[in-house]
């Protein structure tokens, strides 16, 4: 798809995938990973195991996320997300 997504297609692609893709930097490195992911309209909660990615988003919490729907190589859409990374603990 040539052109923009407005907020509410944005918000949609979001809500309607399940693996994006997060972007993190250790030093002048960058990580990029894939992630399982719930998108709660306002937030994107992953799940991960202690390693690598939580390492360096614990040392940068600096993040970018993209999650990307393709029919075909006319009909695609992605969206691109930046913002901080928050470790929670327990039960959400």
């Amino acid at each position: 798809m040539l052109g923009n997504l407005n907020e509410h297609q944005m918000n949609n692609l979001l809500a309607s995938q399940v693996i994006g893709r997060l972007a993190c930097s250790a030093g002048d490195q960058p990580y990029l990973v894939p992630l399982t992911y719930t998108f709660d309209g306002t937030f994107i909660y992953g799940q991960t195991n202690e390693g690598m990615k939580l390492d360096v988003l614990r040392k940068n919490p600096n993040v970018c996320f993209e999650v990307d729907q393709m029919t075909d190589m006319a009909n695609w859409q992605s969206v691109i997300v930046q913002g901080v990374f928050e470790e929670l603990n327990g039960e959400v």
